[in-house]
């Protein structure tokens, strides 16, 4: 009878135990997505309509309803963001949202509308080392609401990665390089008469923090740039049955914050379907010299900011510090 006893006391000590560190960290993680709402300057601000964290035994199910991220003038709008945890893996959150995403800009009297069937997205740790940021969408529609409704672009899919480069990592000056990759198919995009079109994004950035809670630091493109970071364009290309479009290059700051680097334009039909929006004396400055294949090559240098397109400034880019 004692041992019933001492058993029924060790599992309601157990389940108590549990149920307290349970209850404890839920409510950590409502602090801490409160202190959100009062960031560091520079730093958007998050605030939660009805913010929720169940899930209990097992889990940490966090929904955040009607979310609103702010910076300055502009204001993002979600209806509703969920992510959820295993206790025993917490470094792996699953994430869904709920549509349309409202995009705001009061200075720009900007009005715009993201629509979605299905929005999820993964996040792996390995402590505070990002190992996998990944984002899956369908059948989105990019939508201008400021006067009525135009559809500016639409996608049947588009997928987006960021991974950890191991291989890369420093442990000793605690620095990581990341590869990024994304792509969607059938874009249209009807103000421009594309169709079926295919946007593909391949690219590394390397000497980021390994610490994810620095990347949110005001301080980060000037920590980046002390520890020689680069940001190489290994591939942006897009093409439907008319145009296709190719950008390469690499990209870092200078002392002062300014970009630096140089990117290749190579094209084909594209002076032909976007020509109307350039004049005409200006066209051989953005796309570049004819090729024997019927295209055109442009080779861009940035250069204390300003964007010069063979030996013609195109315009400057502000520094980042």
């Amino acid at each position: 009878m004692k041992r019933i006893i001492l058993l029924l006391a060790l599992i309601v000590i157990l389940v108590a135990g549990w149920s307290g560190a349970w209850l404890y960290a839920a409510g950590q993680i409502s602090k801490q997505i409160a202190l959100m709402a009062t960031p560091a300057p520079g730093s958007p601000t998050v605030t939660c309509g009805n913010l929720s964290v169940t899930g209990f035994p097992f889990r940490f199910d966090v929904t955040c309803a009607q979310a609103d991220i702010s910076d300055g003038d502009i204001l993002i709008e979600v209806p509703e963001i969920k992510a959820t945890a295993l206790v025993y893996r917490p470094t792996h959150i699953i994430a869904f949202a709920e549509g349309p995403l409202r995009y705001t800009d009061a200075f720009f009297g900007t009005d715009q509308r993201i629509r979605w069937d299905k929005a999820k997205g993964s996040l792996r740790m390995n402590g505070w080392l990002l190992e996998r940021l990944s984002l899956h969408m369908e059948n989105l529609e990019y939508i201008d609401t400021l006067l009525g409704e135009t559809l500016i672009a639409s996608a049947p899919v588009m997928e987006m990665h960021l991974l950890n480069m191991p291989e890369r990592h420093d442990a000793d000056t605690r620095l990581a390089s990341f590869a990024g990759f994304a792509r969607t198919e059938g874009a249209t995009m009807p103000a421009y008469q594309i169709a079926d079109g295919r946007v593909t994004f391949e690219a590394e950035i390397s000497n980021l923090p390994d610490d994810i809670r620095l990347w949110s630091d005001p301080a980060l493109p000037r920590l980046w740039q002390q520890a020689d970071g680069r940001l190489t364009l290994l591939r942006l290309a897009t093409d439907d049955s008319e145009t296709s479009l190719l950008l390469e290059g690499e990209l870092g700051l200078s002392p002062i914050g300014e970009v630096e680097g140089n990117m290749t334009l190579t094209s084909n039909g594209l002076a032909e379907r976007f020509g109307d929006l350039i004049p005409t004396e200006l066209r051989g400055l953005v796309f570049g010299t004819p090729q024997a294949d019927g295209g055109m090559k442009q080779i861009m240098t940035i250069t204390r900011g300003a964007v010069i397109a063979g030996f013609a400034p195109l315009g400057v880019i502000p520094p980042l510090f």
